[in-house]
């Protein structure tokens, strides 16, 4: 059996869009006691530059209390660090000694 061309698109996009609905209907979810850094970091630094307010943010969250935090979320945060400062990075607005 051929399928014609014009409608092979249209069933590709079907599936794909099936197969999305399902990943979203039986995706786990979230506990009520896991915490995740947005829980833990306040957007208070506005500079203009997002990389500069992230880094700022995650660097005063750090300092009023991450005694408490689980490792897994210790882990997060230093890579969103190291993201913002790579972004900064890129952007001329640190050194390479730094990053």
């Amino acid at each position: 059996m051929q399928i014609c061309n014009d409608v092979m698109p249209v069933l590709l996009f079907d599936v794909i869009f099936f197969c999305e609905r399902l990943k979203m209907f039986f995706r786990r979810k979230r506990q009520s006691k896991t915490r995740i850094l947005s829980d833990l970091v306040k957007k208070t630094s506005d500079t203009g530059n997002i990389f500069i307010d992230i880094n700022n943010d995650l660097g005063v969250a750090v300092e009023s209390g991450a005694d408490e935090w689980p490792p897994e979320l210790l882990m997060v945060y230093g890579y969103s660090r190291r993201a913002a400062v790579a972004a900064l990075y890129v952007q001329g607005f640190v050194e390479n000694d730094l990053y």
